[in-house]
């Protein structure tokens, strides 16, 4: 029976089938516009939070909740979520990160 002639697939199952391909372009290197990188943090300056809906993730730190003494699944989420945005876009993340290192934005200064 060929894949194309399956009938119903949930959306969970249609997602995992397009996320196990592998044919992800290479990374190119982005110039980062400082002026950007300064105007967004000022917007995440007192809200800092990041929400999305994933069944899968959701379902898999729920479990390590469940099974794991002093789990958190904030704390796992953003260390998951830093490593991933890191690798996903290393250019942006080194004009953040030399950004934050080198003061050159103090928080205090963006709540003009």
């Amino acid at each position: 029976m060929k894949e194309n002639s399956v009938i119903s697939r949930s959306p969970l199952q249609e997602r995992a089938k397009r996320e196990t391909k592998s044919n992800k372009p290479k990374k190119q290197q982005v110039d980062v516009d400082e002026t950007i990188v300064k105007k967004v943090f000022k917007k995440i300056d007192n809200k800092p939070r990041l929400a999305f809906w994933d069944h899968e993730s959701a379902a898999v730190l729920h479990y390590l909740k469940e099974t794991q003494p002093n789990f958190s699944m904030s704390a796992e989420t953003a260390k998951l979520m830093r490593k991933a945005i890191k690798d996903e876009h290393p250019d942006i993340w080194r004009a953040v990160t030399t950004q934050l290192r080198d003061n050159k934005l103090d928080p205090q200064k963006n709540k003009e």
